[in-house]
């Protein structure tokens, strides 16, 4: 039910039955005590688009804080989530005591097989068909990139093809970890794994860009560079320690001892000050991403910074053999 917007958000019920209030928003706070078999029940009763429960160290009336330190963190986090949501929403609060919950495993939250709570906090959103899913790890509730990601109507897997699978619950009855470990390559870490496996650190950064509404200028900075490291990651660039490498193998006066000479040095020295100023390109380093126009900028303190092509630019190649290393005048280099 809904009342105006100056009445509480949050309401006690009484014999298991849920009473909502709030404008848009429905939370509901329910007592250990007051915990009865029909309680979620009455709370899926609930109309809403979006529904949650949220179970944590309750919050001592001397001090105002939680006993649970990750819980004192995460509250706030969710309550702002719930309220940021535009269209209606459910919260259903399960606070705990430290003497009830604390090493009791038959507490009704641990064993009410639709909560499955064993760590605190703990945040479960419910889907489409009244389905509990996993619960947020307790170890991410108090992060708020990962609870508004687990809480979204567009999980990140929806947004770049990344997968939720680790944000999901892994702690075991006894509180451990049971966190799996395995060996991933640079492209698997940088860009995840498909539907089932891991959520690429990319993928992160493209959901986070979505999530605050990052403005169509520096999105197109930001994912400039993105695809610059997601190129490198897929071995189609290299990275700057495997052509500083190549360059110095390849130069006609390295002598194959580890020892660099002041030729050598200085030629290395000079191609890395004409990549750094613009003048001179290295495809099989920077491909597409070093050709910068006039066109391009980037807003720094309200300033608009132009990044000028240089008058006159030079494109360095380098083969397989010994020696081979070609530096030509060209009008662009598009790698």
């Amino acid at each position: 039910s809904s009342s105006s917007p100056s009445s509480k958000a949050a309401n006690s019920s009484s014999g298991g039955k849920v009473k909502a209030t709030g404008f848009m928003k429905s939370i509901v706070e329910v007592k250990e005590s007051e915990f009865k078999d029909d309680t979620l029940d009455n709370f899926l009763r609930i109309s809403a688009k979006h529904r949650f429960v949220f179970v944590y160290g309750e919050i001592s009336d001397k001090d105002g804080k939680s006993w649970c330190p990750g819980c004192e963190r995460a509250i706030p986090i969710v309550e702002e989530k719930v309220k940021a949501f535009n269209s209606s929403t459910a919260l259903l609060k399960l606070p705990v005591s430290q003497k009830k919950f604390c090493g009791n495993a038959t507490h009704p939250y641990r064993v009410e097989d639709r909560l499955g709570v064993q760590t605190i906090p703990a945040l479960i959103r419910i889907d489409h068909g009244d389905y509990f899913a996993r619960p947020l790890a307790s170890r991410w509730c108090p992060d708020a990139f990962c609870v508004n990601q687990y809480m979204s109507t567009i999980p990140a897997r929806r947004l770049r093809g990344g997968s939720t699978k680790n944000l999901d619950d892994s702690d075991g009855d006894d509180g451990t970890s049971n966190d799996e470990y395995g060996a991933l390559s640079i492209e698997e870490i940088m860009l995840g794994d498909g539907e089932n496996g891991p959520l690429g650190l990319i993928p992160i950064v493209q959901a986070y860009l979505d999530m605050i509404g990052c403005d169509e200028r520096s999105r197109k900075v930001v994912e400039r560079y993105l695809s610059l490291i997601a190129d490198r990651a897929r071995g189609k660039l290299m990275t700057a320690s495997s052509w500083l490498r190549k360059y110095v193998s390849l130069h006609p006066s390295y002598k194959d001892d580890s020892r660099l000479n002041e030729e050598v040095v200085y030629d290395l020295l000079k191609a890395c000050d004409g990549l750094t100023e613009g003048s001179l390109c290295a495809p099989q380093l920077l491909g597409k991403y070093a050709n910068y126009t006039g066109e391009d900028m980037i807003d720094r303190g309200g300033q608009e910074v132009h990044v000028k092509p240089p008058v006159k630019k030079l494109c360095l190649t380098m083969s397989k053999e010994k020696g081979h290393v070609y530096v030509e005048e060209v009008k662009g280099c598009e790698g």
